[in-house]
């Protein structure tokens, strides 16, 4: 079932805004990689009313973090090579496009219902 975003729940908008903040803490060091595999992975999980488009879109860049995250733990790295790095950031920023696109979304949608009620 798709919904529009005017139908997002502030349920689902608390989890987006976990995202990000699990997002900007990995950008800051606060967090490693496999905090954001787990948080991403199971904000995505619990969402409720949402997009099923939108949440494989981010689900294909979650998995690039996970294969990235597992073959360097099956291999007894701790460093990810610059390929890695690179697959990482890039699946990282567009996690948080996603995410904030969504966001946006759905505060354009308030705005709009709140003006509509003048």
């Amino acid at each position: 079932m798709t919904l529009s975003h005017k139908n997002m729940n502030d349920f689902d908008k608390r989890q987006l805004i976990l995202m990000l903040q699990t997002i900007n803490n990995y950008k800051s060091d606060k967090v490693g990689i496999s905090r954001v595999i787990n948080n991403i992975g199971g904000l995505l999980n619990v969402l409720e009313d949402f997009d099923l488009n939108w949440k494989e879109k981010v689900r294909s860049y979650w998995f690039d973090l996970e294969i990235e995250y597992s073959v360097a733990l099956s291999k007894g790295i701790t460093n990810f090579d610059t390929e890695s790095q690179n697959t990482i950031r890039n699946a990282i920023e567009e996690i948080a496009k996603l995410v904030e696109s969504k966001l946006k979304l759905y505060n354009d949608a308030e705005f709009d219902d709140i003006e509509a009620q003048k």
